[in-house]
């Protein structure tokens, strides 16, 4: 009782993206962060400098991975990656790229639906299949072996933000070093 829960997420578009896996997108946890920081200045006013502080360090950081995921992508606006559970919709927007998504809804494809993936993948130029932990593997193994396309290992919840963000844009890159 009397817990008091805020959104966070307050300011970012749910309807014409529902993806929610928004801390994916730099733009977007720019607004994560402001939010956090109006949040706890509401909650302890006396601490606003503190938290103003701790809110210019951290839109450093996010503007620090994001000009470096950008330089990795560059020219590559327009270009798909294939993604075993949809979580970059939020990245892709933010790099101008395209993500094909295996699961449909929430499941793995059908055989009819996993063909039309296929020829969706094969069409798109896609070289990657990006895996999730937890996530069973077996569309992108059928993708691995109709078109030689390799899975790449990523964690959207991985602790670790920035290197979560950069490792997905090594990965979609094919920059040296991709996990």
């Amino acid at each position: 009782p009397g817990l008091e829960v805020v959104r966070i997420d307050s300011g970012i578009d749910r309807t014409a993206d529902p993806d929610p896996h928004v801390w994916m997108s730099p733009s977007l946890m720019r607004i994560l962060a402001s939010n956090t920081c109006m949040a706890l200045t509401a909650a302890s006013p006396g601490d606003s400098a503190l938290f103003a502080r701790g809110l210019a360090g951290l839109a450093a950081d996010i503007d620090s991975v994001d000009a470096e995921a950008g330089r990795m992508l560059e020219g590559m606006r327009g270009a798909s990656f294939t993604a075993l559970h949809p979580a970059y919709a939020r990245f892709a927007s933010d790099y101008g790229l395209v993500q094909i998504a295996l699961e449909v809804e929430g499941s793995e494809p059908s055989p009819a639906e996993l063909a039309s993936i296929v020829q969706a993948v094969r069409a798109s130029g896609s070289r990657v299949v990006i895996v999730s932990p937890g996530f069973s593997t077996g569309a992108a193994g059928a993708l691995e072996m109709e078109l030689g396309i390799p899975a790449a290992p990523h964690d959207q919840l991985s602790r670790d933000w920035p290197g979560s963000v950069l490792g997905l844009a090594r990965i979609i890159s094919g920059a040296e070093g991709a996990p």
